[in-house]
């Protein structure tokens, strides 16, 4: 009896094997690629505790995200996540505490890094979309104006006088360029000038001739694509 008692406390006070540690501490699991609404995206599957913080580098352009307080999974594996923009994955122990996840990536491009609801927790990761072009295409009465990106975009408008420019904020994207002005048409745009008006957010400005009533919405065949319309090509249509 002495002995199954000794021997049963020598099992409660030995060490824990790497599985259990994984299983039982805060541990790093995997890196889940996934494309959800048309945004490329990551999760991060991480069990317990942890805090984080995350910053984009240059030269090589690089978003690296730092987690403090958990163990690196022997078993996990970066293979197959590269995708559009993101080169690659690199997962590797930074310092005692801190386990450093690196996207390397074509260029930088803006993103949203938010905790997981649920369990086993970790982050969740969603890289903007990013502007492919703006111009004009013909319609039936006048041109209309395009702007494609590579997702579904949201957006806001606003009108301002004097001079007459329709302000239009595109969330979510990234220009991958320096800010640009696309010339207008004879009829109603004189300029479209483009630029990342902050991290997460394309503002195009259309400076005016005169104003004009307009709408715009988002292409119903494409999501992709937003469209600026006047009255008359809406009538048209």
């Amino acid at each position: 009896m002495v002995f199954i008692f000794a021997f049963s406390m020598l099992l409660l006070l030995s060490p824990l094997t790497g599985a259990e540690k994984e299983i039982n501490g805060n541990t790093l699991l995997k890196v889940v690629h996934t494309t959800e609404k048309g945004k490329l995206s990551y999760n991060l599957i991480i069990s317990g505790d942890f805090t984080y913080r995350a910053f984009l580098l240059e030269q090589p352009e690089r978003l690296v995200i730092d987690l403090t307080g958990v163990d690196l999974a022997a078993s996990l594996s970066t293979a197959g996540l590269a995708d559009g923009p993101i080169k690659g994955v690199r997962v590797s122990r930074f310092e005692q505490n801190i386990v450093r996840v690196v996207f390397d990536l074509e260029y930088l491009i803006g993103y949203k890094l938010e905790r997981s609801s649920g369990a086993p927790g970790g982050l969740r990761l969603e890289f903007n979309t990013i502007l492919k072009d703006v111009g004009f295409r013909s319609a039936s009465v006048a041109p209309e104006i395009y702007v494609d990106t590579t997702g579904p975009v949201q957006y806001k408008t606003d009108f301002l006088m004097n001079p007459h420019r329709l302000i239009i904020d595109v969330w979510d994207v990234t220009l991958t360029s320096p800010a640009l002005t696309i010339p207008g048409n004879d009829d109603w745009v004189k300029t479209i000038r483009v630029s990342q008006f902050d991290p997460q957010t394309i503002r195009l400005v259309l400076d005016i001739k005169e104003p004009r009533n307009c709408v715009v919405t988002v292409d119903e065949s494409n999501p992709g694509r937003l469209l600026i319309k006047t009255i008359p090509e809406v009538v048209a249509a």
